[in-house]
């Protein structure tokens, strides 16, 4: 009897064990680089035009062109040398912002310390963003609590841009 019940607790503890890894394997990983390859709005899928996401361990950084033509090129290079209107169309559709995340799941929720919008800076802590994640292979994509979604492509080892 003694022997039964040491089997049971032991088999028991080799199950739990067994087990716990599967319930961690569903949390979706996205450490790395990604580039963005294509976006998705309002239902309408187009190529992206350049950026990228970073995720460290806990903290990320996102930089991408959120509009589907290239930037046009200002008259003279460099911040310094652009002119009002040049620097509003140069950086409307530009979007940057770096801070902490947390995956939940297929949930990933940032909150950004540092952006290029002051506003949307201004309310750190509890600036947060949601999206639903979907990974597969080197593949990720982000849905917006809009429905929008950004398809990533992961960077690791491959040449080229990013």
């Amino acid at each position: 009897m003694l022997r039964n019940a040491r089997f049971s607790i032991l088999s028991l503890s080799l199950a739990m064990v067994l087990i716990l890894p599967l319930g961690a394997a569903s949390q979706v990983s996205i450490e790395g680089a990604w580039t963005v390859s294509e976006w998705s709005v309002d239902g309408e899928t187009s190529p992206a035009q350049p950026g990228i996401f970073l995720f460290t361990g806990t903290h990320y950084s996102i930089f991408f062109v959120s509009q589907p033509e290239a930037r046009s090129e200002p008259a003279q290079s460099g911040p310094g040398t652009m002119t009002d209107a040049e620097k509003l169309v140069a950086y409307d559709e530009f979007t940057a912002n770096a801070g902490r995340y947390v995956v939940e799941g297929n949930t990933l929720t940032t909150r950004a310390f540092v952006s290029k919008n002051p506003g949307y800076m201004a309310g750190w802590p509890d600036n947060e963003q949601v999206y639903t994640l979907d990974r597969d292979g080197d593949t990720l994509r982000l849905t917006f609590g809009s429905g929008n979604v950004a398809t990533l492509v992961r960077r690791e080892g491959m040449a080229g841009p990013g």
